[in-house]
């Protein structure tokens, strides 16, 4: 980004003690709406956690940057973030510099030129009819070749056993012409695509000598950088340096534990397809250490970031019996930094979209074979969005201390053509389903392509889907809603088109602080954070009264079992776990473990006792559930 003096926000009018949480969608150029909703927010409010997978994770990134520089003083990373779009919509070669931004490898150009030829089409006929034609235009050289050869088979075989006829060689060429073009393309997978870490661009460093044309994690570590108040030279920003910013807890939030907590709390996911799962990024899971070779990283990196993370990281070592002896494992592996991971880094694992952006080559303890065999094998990581494109749970607790925002980036519907965001203004609205309404198009391959792209949405979405028709969490997301052609794939947007979808932005951030932040009521609080609030409790008080129902017995149980009680107190003579590890109970640790249980009894009589009924009730009915770290 070209350095110029910024100007400042008018004023910076978010209280310092007033916080809110954001969490934003995944959707490649369909991010280019978070910029003016961020900015419209941090006019109101301070961001505490930030969250967000694949283009949304990009703009958590440069939120909680901007955050940074605001803690030490300065509005300039969120004026930035302001002038992001016009940015990205400016002149660079033949296109916007959006499209700059993606750069495919020599090795992958043909095939990124026939995706090209297919974007911003309105019908699967059009973008079908542009592959083709792309296709065409882009293997017209293997496709001569093969009809090159096809002349030269057919005059020698008409030497051979007399004339083939014209037709003949009019069916010859156009059967070697496909060939030809089949073992281009092929050619350009099998030797392109694969070994370009299965994506068309790499998103590494450019080649290019201009600096104008650089990739897309050049740009967006310079970017970061800037909007955090640090020049390229610098240390690049990492996550310890977000958790201790100033300005957290406030002075009426005690710390908890005795901690002060983090002081800005980015988080993110990206998918380990080796493991078939989501990773949360920063790592916090014990068993999900992770190893990089500075060699294989240096294509994604720029050269700076790669020595950062040499500097902080330290050679595989063995934690655990159950781990393989470094003798066994590859040589030159390094683990991955958790709070010194630059913030670059942990984006660029969240973003990489399947086939467009390349995937990054990490390693992971193998524990399938038994030891000694164990070892260290290669992961590949894409696209956070394959397994959890809007993590609205991140950050949620039981009642809020502050609101966690959602921007949900969907459909325009053909029932509200000219509605670009809504977000429901009651508790009780936008509990029903949206619609996919594939089985309305003109014609059976329209029908068909929208019901194959319904399922991968489904399997994709599900889970975020039925988050967002949940009370307390539907009515704190704001849904930006986009027309065909508008986001997406749509790597050659206008600056006009560009510019409309930061507008798109700019009025959902506008209704979540109208709607959580505008003027008080009589109560001196915001009305919709008030009736938020409530509902929350309404939910988790619920909820609670569901899962604790029969605790007590489950406790209590003595039929083929011993009672929890008993197992507790037996624990101070011998170990409670049969592990090699295992300790016995002190007697504080069983005298606090047995007031625990007598704490879970005691809820659940006061459940009993207080039966009085409520007013609210939550539509759909939720889960309180234990589950995995997510």
């Amino acid at each position: 980004m070209t350095e110029t003096a910024l100007l400042s926000l008018p004023t910076d009018s978010a209280p310092p003690d007033r916080f809110c949480d954001l969490v934003m969608k995944g959707g490649i150029t369909s991010g280019v709406v978070y910029p003016l909703a961020i900015a419209e927010l941090a006019a109101h409010y301070r961001f505490k956690n930030i969250g967000g997978t694949s283009a949304g994770a990009i703009a958590a990134a440069l939120t909680a940057a901007a955050e940074y520089r605001r803690r030490q003083g300065s509005m300039d990373g969120f004026e930035r973030l302001r002038r992001l779009p016009d940015h990205l919509g400016e002149r660079v070669g033949e296109g916007s510099r959006l499209r700059s931004l993606f750069q495919p490898a020599p090795t992958t150009r043909r095939l990124f030129d026939v995706l090209l030829s297919a974007l911003n089409r309105n019908s699967t006929q059009s973008r079908w009819l542009g592959i083709l034609l792309g296709i065409a235009g882009t293997y017209a050289g293997p496709a001569f070749a093969g009809m090159l050869a096809a002349l030269v088979l057919w005059a020698l075989a008409s030497n051979a056993i007399g004339s083939l006829g014209l037709l003949g060689a009019v069916l010859a060429m156009a059967i070697c012409a496909l060939v030809g073009i089949g073992a281009g393309i092929y050619r350009d997978i099998v030797q392109g695509v694969v070994p370009n870490g299965f994506g068309l661009c790499r998103g590494g460093p450019s080649n290019d000598a201009n600096p104008a044309q650089a990739g897309l994690i050049d740009w967006l570590h310079d970017l970061l950088q800037r909007t955090a108040g640090r020049a390229i030279g610098e240390d690049p920003l990492t996550f310890a340096d977000l958790w201790r910013a100033e300005g957290f807890p406030p002075t009426w939030l005690p710390p908890v534990d005795g901690r002060p907590g983090r002081s800005i709390n980015l988080q993110m996911f990206t998918t380990n397809v080796t493991h078939g799962r989501p990773y949360h990024l920063p790592l916090e899971d014990e068993t999900s250490r992770l190893f990089f070779k500075p060699e294989e990283l240096t294509p994604y990196f720029p050269a700076a970031v790669v020595d950062f993370l040499v500097r902080k990281s330290r050679p595989y070592e063995a934690k655990s019996s159950s781990d393989p002896t470094p003798s066994a494992t590859p040589a030159g592996l390094l683990e991955l930094p958790f709070e010194d991971l630059p913030i670059v880094v942990a984006t660029r694992l969240s973003l990489s979209f399947p086939l467009l952006v390349s995937a990054v080559p990490l390693w992971a303890i193998d524990y399938e074979p038994r030891q000694p065999q164990r070892t260290i094998g290669r992961c590949w990581f894409s696209d956070g969005g394959i397994s959890s494109n809007f993590p609205i749970h991140l950050f949620d607790g039981l009642v809020p201390m502050w609101p966690t925002f959602g921007i949900e980036l969907g459909k325009r519907g053909r029932h509200r053509p000219d509605e670009a965001t809504w977000l429901p203004q009651k508790h009780f609205q936008g509990r029903g389903d949206g619609w996919n309404r594939f089985d309305d198009k003109a014609t059976p391959l329209g029908r068909l392509g929208g019901f194959l792209a319904g399922i991968v949405s489904a399997a994709q979405n599900w889970n975020d889907m039925t988050s967002m028709r949940m009370p307390g969490v539907r009515d704190r997301v704001v849904h930006v809603l986009l027309r065909d052609g508008e986001g997406g794939l749509n790597l050659s947007m206008s600056p006009d088109l560009i510019s409309t979808l930061a507008g798109y932005g700019a009025e959902a951030g506008a209704k979540l602080c109208d709607k959580f932040a505008g003027p008080p009521a009589e109560t001196g609080c915001t009305r919709g954070w008030n009736e938020h609030r409530w509902v929350r409790l309404m939910v988790a008080s619920n909820a609670l009264r569901e899962r604790i129902a029969g605790i007590a017995a489950c406790l209590r149980l003595g039929h083929h079992a011993e009672p929890i009680g008993t197992l507790v107190a037996r624990s101070k003579d011998a170990p409670p776990l049969d592990e090699p590890a295992a300790q016995v109970l002190t007697q504080e640790q069983v005298d606090a473990l047995l007031r625990s249980i007598a704490a879970l009894e005691q809820l659940e009589q006061a459940f009993a006792d207080n039966a009085t009924p409520q007013p609210y009730r939550a539509i759909p009915s939720p889960n309180l559930r234990v589950r995995p770290p997510l």
